[in-house]
């Protein structure tokens, strides 16, 4: 066998993969996402940027604390850190979905400050088109100082987005002593 041989048969064999050859698919519009930690309170389904919501946790025991609001639980050593706990739904006047056994924490830290929320259950990062934000519907009212915004997934559930920030704004999470009465 010649070497003109073998390269005339290479040669037919790139000229028939040319012609044979399929095209790449269509490139598609691809829709930039934000995405979330998701998280439940009683009926309510609420979203917060990963870095907003640190850690998610089992209840840790606590120690209680005297002559403070009744939604905050008191406080714990995380890994030599207190963490005081404060009760999500019980601030903000929400039914529970969950017994108390089966709630967790999710730990916010904004600055210097951290604080853990009990909630009812972590949902996982969650995904929406970018585009899709707009202004909460059918909010309730006390829940208007600490979300920023809505989503709405595709089985047409409400996600709220939740801001620890404002949270820490929120003037009853400031005021956690109870009055002298």
């Amino acid at each position: 066998m010649s070497s003109n041989s073998a390269f005339y048969l290479l040669s037919q064999l790139s000229q028939h993969g040319v012609t044979t050859a399929k095209g790449l698919p269509a490139q598609i519009n691809i829709t930039p996402h934000w995405s979330g930690v998701g998280f439940a309170v009683g009926d309510y389904r609420f979203v917060a940027q990963p870095g907003e919501l640190t850690e998610s946790l089992e209840q840790p025991g606590l120690t209680a604390l005297p002559s403070v609001q009744s939604y905050v639980k008191g406080v714990s050593n995380v890994r030599g850190r207190l963490l005081p706990v404060i009760d999500f739904a019980e601030m903000f006047d929400i039914a529970h979905s969950v017994t108390s056994r089966n709630r967790q924490v999710v730990t916010v830290e904004v600055d210097d400050f951290y604080a853990g929320l009990v909630i009812d259950q972590v949902m996982g990062m969650q995904y929406f088109p970018e585009d899709s934000l707009q202004v909460p519907s059918d909010l309730p009212e006390q829940l208007k100082s600490v979300v920023t915004g809505e989503y709405v997934d595709d089985k047409g559930s409400s996600w709220w987005v939740f801001s620890p920030k404002k949270l820490v704004e929120f003037s009853k999470f400031a005021q956690v002593a109870r009055s002298a009465t």
